[in-house]
């Protein structure tokens, strides 16, 4: 989430310079944040889930990557990335790892039989370790934060002059 907070002097003369053009200063920053995440999903999807953190197998979690459509209330305007909704709901599990070790019982064998290291294993049950922790949407969001801002500044800063 990104704030821009201005002294109370600096506010005035922004509320000032903003009478009469308020709709068309909305229609900018909303438009540049939409542009903006549309880079952050971009670079969620082509980095982060094809390679750099997870290997896409299916597409199945890439394709849940959605920007969240742009919503102006009162003075906020607002928008993000969203994932890991719906048949992609293990995306969740890459981002913040696994809650707990869990046991696993042989139900349809003897036992099971697994690779640890060169030689064969069997067993009758074994306890998972927890997921590891595999983020792809924080980093993704701390890496390309400046860039935003400053995007975001810019915007706002070449609305201004205009009027």
């Amino acid at each position: 989430m990104f704030e821009f907070r201005f002294d109370s002097a600096t506010k005035t003369r922004l509320l000032v310079k903003l009478q009469g053009m308020s709709p068309r200063f909305v229609e900018v920053v909303a438009t540049k944040l939409r542009a903006l995440m549309f880079q952050l999903q971009s670079k969620i999807v082509s980095e982060k889930l094809s390679g750099q953190v997870l290997h896409r197998r299916t597409g199945v979690l890439a394709g849940s990557v959605r920007t969240l459509p742009v919503t102006v209330a009162g003075n906020q305007i607002s928008s993000g990335v969203a994932s890991s909704s719906g048949p992609a709901f293990y995306g969740k599990i890459h981002e913040v790892g696994g809650s707990r070790p869990y046991q696993i019982f042989a139900t349809k064998a003897r036992a099971l039989q697994f690779m640890q290291g060169p030689r064969t294993v069997y067993a009758q049950n074994i306890i998972h370790p927890p997921a590891k922790m595999r983020a792809f949407m924080r980093p993704s969001l701390i890496e390309s934060a400046q860039e935003i801002r400053n995007e975001l500044q810019a915007a706002i800063d070449e609305e201004l002059k205009k009027k």
